[in-house]
C-alpha cells in the first residue's frame, strides 16, 4: 500500500501528516532556528515570487505618478489588462497542468472528485468556466480599481510615502508585513462576510465551490470583491511605497490560485514535488464555519474556529461553546434522531437552495457527502408502534411500514431506515419499556375512547394519517375535552403507558385503524394494567 492510499480515509479524502499547526511565532518556546525556518518558509518559494512580481510590475509595467496624477482610461486600462494577463498565466498554467493533463492524478488532492460540469448552480453550467468569469471580470476589476485610486492618491501626496532608496531595511521589513498584515485582513473580512445577511447577498456565490481549482480562489462575488481587497487601505495610513501597496493587492489577487488548489503537493519532475498546503483552507470549504485565516496567523486558534481535519478536532469545534451546546442524554435521542430526519429532508426537497444546503446541518454531519436516503415515518412514531404491536423483531415492523408507505419497499432498498428500525427496537427495550406506566381511564375518557375506536374501524384500511387526525380531533371536540391536548394525553397515558407521543392521527395510520381499534378495545379492557 502507497502512502498516498494511507493517507487516504474511508470517504476518499486526502489527509496529510502532520496536520495543520499554528505559527510558532506567537506559541513558546521560541527557539531561534525554528522561528527562522519558519520565516524562510513564509517567503519561499511563493511570497518571494509574488514580492519579485509585484517589483516587475512596479518598475515596468506601472504608470508614473507623473501619469497617475489624472484619472485616464489609458493607463487604468493598461494595469486591468496587465492583472488579467498575471492571473491567467498563474491560474491557468496551474489548471492547465494539474486539472486538464492532470499529470499527478489525484496524487495528493484532497478531495477524490473533479471540477464540475454539467452543474446548473454555476454560470454556464460549468464550475472552472464560472471561476474564470467572476476572477477576471469582478475580480481584476475591482483589484485594479483599488490600484488605480491608491497610485493616484499618492501622486497627489494624499497619503504616505516612503522612499525606498533612502529606507532599505524599512522597506524589506515592510514587504514581509504587508504578508502578516494581509492574513490579518483576510480573516476579520472573512469572519464579517459570513455574517448571514452579508453571506446571503455575496459570500455564498464563493461558498458554491466545495472542491475548489485554482480558479476558485478569486471567483466572488464583486461586494465580496470591495471588502477583499479594502486590504491596500493601510496604506493609506501606514508610509510605504507604491511598490508594497501593489504587492499587497498582487497578494490578494495571486496568493488564492494556490491557496484553492485542492493538492497538498505538486510534481514538479520525477518524483520531485512542491509544497502547496491548503489543507487548512481546504477545510474551511468543506466545514464552512471554521478555518477563516491561515496558519501563518493563527488567529483561528485564538478566536476558536480552528479545525486541523481530525475527529477530535470537530468533537472540539462542537463543544467550544458549552452554554449553547446540546448535552446528548437518553432522553432526547428520539427527538434529535427526528431532528436529523427533518433536516435531511429538507436537505433532498428539490425547492431547496445550494445555500439552503449548505446552511443545512447534514451537510456538514457528512462532509458534504449527504446519503440519498428517505425516512418516510419518524424515529418517535416508530418507538410508539414497536410498544403497541409488541413486535420484537424487525421483520413485523417492516410488515407495518411497508403497508403505510409502500415506497418503501424493503430494508435492502432503504438501508437507512432499516438501521432505524433495529434501533428504534433497542431503545425502546432498553429505555422506553421499563419506564412505562398505564392508567385506567375515567368515565369520559372510555366513552371517548369507544366511540374513537368504532369510527377507526368505519375508516376501513385508510393510511392517510392526515384524515385519521382528523376524526381523532373530531372525537376529543365531540366529548368536550378542553383544552384537547387533554384528549391526547389521555390517548398517550391510557394506551401506549407514556405522558406524550408523536401524531396519533399518524400513529394510527401506520399501525393500521382495525389494530388500533384493537388496542383501545384491549386497553379499556384493563388488559394493559395487567
Amino acid at each position: 500500500m502507497t502512502t498516498e492510499s494511507m493517507n487516504r480515509d474511508s470517504k476518499g479524502e486526502w489527509l496529510p501528516n502532520p496536520l495543520p499547526q499554528p505559527s510558532p511565532i506567537f506559541f513558546g518556546p521560541w527557539k531561534p532556528l525554528g522561528l527562522l525556518k519558519h520565516l524562510w518558509n513564509v517567503i519561499w518559494p511563493y511570497n518571494f515570487i509574488y514580492a519579485a512580481m509585484a517589483f516587475i510590475c512596479w518598475l515596468y509595467l506601472t504608470p508614473s505618478l507623473e501619469t497617475t496624477k489624472n484619472f485616464e482610461f489609458g493607463w487604468i486600462a493598461f494595469l486591468y489588462i496587465r492583472n488579467v494577463v498575471m492571473l491567467t498565466l498563474v491560474a491557468g498554467a496551474l489548471h492547465l497542468r494539474y486539472y486538464t493533463q492532470r499529470v499527478q492524478g489525484q496524487q495528493f488532492k484532497y478531495n477524490s472528485k473533479w471540477l464540475a460540469t454539467g452543474d446548473t448552480k454555476f454560470l454556464f453550467n460549468n464550475q472552472t468556466l464560472d471561476n474564470i468569469f467572476w476572477s477576471l471580470t469582478s475580480g481584476c476589476l475591482i483589484w485594479t480599481a483599488y490600484e488605480a485610486l491608491t497610485l493616484w492618491a499618492y501622486s497627489h501626496k494624499f497619503i504616505p510615502y516612503l522612499d525606498m532608496r533612502q529606507h532599505p531595511f524599512i522597506t524589506i521589513l515592510l514587504t514581509l508585513g504587508v504578508v502578516y498584515f494581509r492574513f490579518f485582513h483576510f480573516y476579520f473580512v472573512h469572519r464579517l462576510i459570513h455574517w448571514k445577511p452579508l453571506y446571503k447577498l455575496c459570500h455564498y456565490l464563493h461558498h458554491k465551490n466545495i472542491n475548489i481549482g485554482p480558479w476558485s480562489g478569486l471567483s466572488m462575488h464583486p461586494i465580496e470583491h470591495v471588502f477583499y481587497f479594502s486590504c491596500v487601505f493601510i496604506h493609506w495610513i501606514v508610509p510605504s511605497s507604491p511598490f508594497h501597496a501593489i504587492f499587497n493587492l498582487l497578494h490578494a489577487g495571486v496568493s488564492p490560485t494556490v491557496g484553492h488548489m485542492g493538492f497538498h503537493e505538486l510534481l514538479l519532475s520525477g518524483d520531485k514535488t512542491l509544497s502547496s498546503d491548503n489543507f487548512f483552507h481546504y477545510l474551511h470549504h468543506k466545514y464552512f464555519t471554521v478555518n477563516y485565516g491561515v496558519e501563518v496567523v493563527p488567529l483561528d486558534w485564538w478566536l476558536n474556529t480552528y479545525h486541523d481535519g481530525s475527529p477530535e478536532s470537530l468533537a472540539l469545534f462542537m463543544f467550544q461553546k458549552p452554554r449553547t451546546a446540546k448535552k446528548l442524554y437518553f432522553d432526547v435521542i428520539p427527538k434529535a434522531v427526528d431532528e436529523y430526519i427533518a433536516f435531511l429532508d429538507a436537505y433532498h426537497a428539490p425547492e431547496t437552495t445550494d445555500e439552503q444546503r449548505l446552511e443545512n446541518p447534514v451537510w456538514h454531519i457528512h462532509g458534504g457527502k449527504v446519503p440519498d436516503e428517505r425516512y418516510p415515518v419518524s424515529f418517535a412514531l416508530l418507538l410508539n408502534l414497536v410498544s403497541a404491536s409488541n413486535a420484537h423483531n424487525r421483520d413485523v415492523l417492516w410488515g407495518f411500514i411497508r403497508a403505510y408507505s409502500p415506497e418503501a419497499v424493503s430494508p435492502q432498498t432503504n438501508p437507512g431506515l432499516d438501521r432505524l428500525v433495529d434501533f428504534a427496537l433497542r431503545y425502546y427495550q432498553d429505555f422506553v419499556k421499563p419506564a412505562k406506566v398505564f392508567r385506567a381511564a375515567d368515565d369520559k375518557e372510555r366513552a371517548a375512547l369507544e366511540d374513537l375506536a368504532r369510527r377507526l374501524e368505519a375508516l376501513g384500511d385508510e393510511r392517510d394519517g392526515k384524515i385519521v387526525q382528523d376524526v381523532v380531533y373530531e372525537v376529543g371536540k365531540v366529548h368536550g375535552f378542553e383544552p384537547l391536548r387533554a384528549w391526547f394525553a389521555a390517548l398517550y397515558e391510557v394506551l401506549l403507558g407514556q405522558s406524550q407521543g408523536p401524531r396519533f392521527g399518524s400513529f394510527a395510520a401506520l399501525f393500521g385503524t382495525a389494530q388500533t381499534a384493537a388496542m383501545i378495545r384491549a386497553a379499556l379492557a384493563g388488559e394493559f394494567l395487567k
